[in-house]
């Protein structure tokens, strides 16, 4: 009789243990958020910060298993171009596939190294769509892949924000000039995405290494 209520005794724990483990990781992050609420009531944005940092982690173990190499051409592509959407948030670049790219993975054991060294990769291959010997800025057909990249996502620039809001030197004023009075919205979507196939390429032979 002893024997049986033991028995019992042990199903009801271990059904307990598996209800706490189950309701833990269902309301892990309701809680997380009231507490940062309770905490933080008018710090806004650090709860914003704490949140999106959560998220990055929920992320980190499903990129880990991924390898960018093996991706077909389309969807590395397509993650290039979110990745480069990103150079200016490194905890969200943390998260891209890319940053599991081999020469990435050797450059940083953290995750915000290796997203330093994947901004530092897109940047020299935008960089390598610069026409050569043309000076440092120019509005041909043959500087508008460049410029569509290497000046809202490199520089920062925020080509059809008010201008007084920004902060630009001489060079990086006449792009932005030429974004707001030459090249309609629409047009620098599509030559960034054109671009961002460019860099795809370039970024999958420098990414491995070879």
């Amino acid at each position: 009789m002893l024997d049986g209520q033991f028995s019992l005794g042990n199903q009801w724990l271990l059904l307990a243990a598996l209800s706490f483990g189950v309701a833990s990781q269902i309301f892990a992050e309701p809680l997380a958020r009231l507490f940062d609420w309770l905490a933080f009531p008018r710090h806004t944005s650090l709860s914003q910060q704490r949140e999106e940092l959560r998220e990055t982690l929920e992320l980190l173990p499903r990129v880990a298993t991924l390898d960018p190499l093996a991706l077909e051409e389309a969807e590395f592509a397509r993650l290039t171009r979110r990745a480069i959407s990103h150079m200016g948030d490194l905890p969200k670049l943390a998260t891209s596939p890319l940053a599991h790219l081999p020469l990435v993975l050797a450059s940083s054991e953290t995750p915000i190294g290796r997203a330093q060294a994947l901004k530092a990769l897109l940047t020299d291959c935008i960089v390598r769509l610069k026409p050569a010997g043309k000076g440092e800025f120019g509005t041909t057909a043959e500087w508008r892949f460049y410029n569509a990249l290497y000046f809202p996502y490199v520089v920062g620039l925020k080509p059809y924000a008010r201008r007084e809001g920004q902060q630009a030197d001489a060079i990086a004023q006449q792009a932005l000039d030429w974004f707001q009075t030459a090249v309609p919205e629409r047009t620098l979507h599509n030559w960034q995405n054109t671009a961002a196939k460019l860099v795809a390429d370039d970024l999958k032979m420098a990414g491995s290494g070879s």
